[in-house]
This record gives C-alpha cells, structure tokens and sequence, in this order.
C-alpha cells in the first residue's frame, strides 16, 4: 500500500484557526503543525488526543468531540479514554436515545447485531404488524425485517437502512437523519 494510513475523517482544515489563534497563538501554531502530520498521514494516536484536547479547549468543544470520536478506534485505546475525560457519556445516551425513538417512531422491535465501531450500531429490524409511516418508502422498509446502521454525529444521528426481505430488490435502501426528536427521511434509493 503506497498511501500512509489515515484516521477516518482526520483533517484541520475544518478548524478555525484564527478563532485560536485569538486565543493562544501557541495552541493554533500546535493544530497546524499536527494538521501537516495529518495531512502526509504520519500522525499518531498522540497527536489526534493533542488535537483534540486543544479544540476543546479554545473554543471548539464540538470539533474537539468530532475528532476524538472519529479517531476511536476500539474502546479503551488511548483516544476513548481522552474522549471519556473530556466529554463523559452524554453523546452516549444521545446516541441510544435516538435508537429507542427510531423503534417507537416506527413501530419496530430492534435486535442489535452488532457494534463495528465506537458510536454505531447495527440492528435488525423485526416489523410489529402496526402501522409504519405516512411516508411510502419507509412503509415499504419496515413492513419487511431491515438491516439498520446507525451512526453518532454531531446535530443528530444517521440510520442506513436496508431490506432483508427476498421480495424487496436489494438496492433498495433509506438514508434517515435524528433532529429535534424526530426521524427524517434524507435520502436514499426506493
């Protein structure tokens, strides 16, 4: 493989370096010199925490959070335990609490599957014979058992969710987005 490896969604350019820099002009020349680590792939799990730490300390808490979360890459390796010190469980119960409003909101029994990283989930979807939707593509979803991803991110979480029916063609998928406490359709391919 040519190509340094890349934690998932590591990059500064998203930071505002200025905003820091007003702050401690130290802690923005410190982000940009961890984002050229980042951006030839020679960072380490050190630089991702320092990263971190620093967002959450100068102004962007959420960022600080993003970067943290992304960076996991099981739990109880350096990075969880830097994201547990500085953000606690409340991203946490946000994240389940959006699972458990999914099943009420859609009359669905959910087993979950499994946990492939820090912050998603996938469960199976066992449809309750009650109605699903006013929505026809999430009807036509969930009247079936469904394959459910669901994914942390900042302002809501995300569900991809797929049929397991075999009378459903197996394209057919739904984007969903969590805001204000309630399940969306966003996307996907009907």
């Amino acid at each position: 493989m040519d190509q340094p490896f890349k934690i998932p969604a590591a990059t500064t350019d998203d930071v505002d370096i200025a905003l820091v820099a007003s702050l401690s002009p130290e802690a923005a020349d410190e982000i940009k010199r961890i984002g050229a680590l980042i951006d030839t792939g020679h960072e380490t799990d050190d630089d991702i925490i320092r990263l971190g730490e620093l967002l959450h300390q100068f102004g962007q808490p959420a960022l600080g959070e993003e970067k943290l979360r992304k960076g996991v890459f099981e739990e109880g390796d350096a990075i969880y335990k830097t994201y547990r010190r500085l953000f606690g469980y409340a991203a946490d119960e946000e994240f389940m609490h959006s699972i458990e409003a999914f099943a009420r909101q859609f009359n669905v029994q959910l087993v979950e599957l499994k946990r492939p990283d820090f912050m998603k989930r996938v469960y199976s979807s066992i449809p309750s014979g009650l109605p699903v939707s006013t929505d026809p593509a999430i009807s036509r979803q969930l009247s079936t058992p469904c394959r459910i991803e669901f994914k942390y991110e900042q302002g809501g979480s995300l569900a991809d969710m797929g049929s397991e029916s075999p009378d459903l063609p197996d394209d057919l998928y739904l984007l969903m987005k969590f805001e204000g406490g309630v399940w969306r359709l966003t996307g996907g391919r009907t």
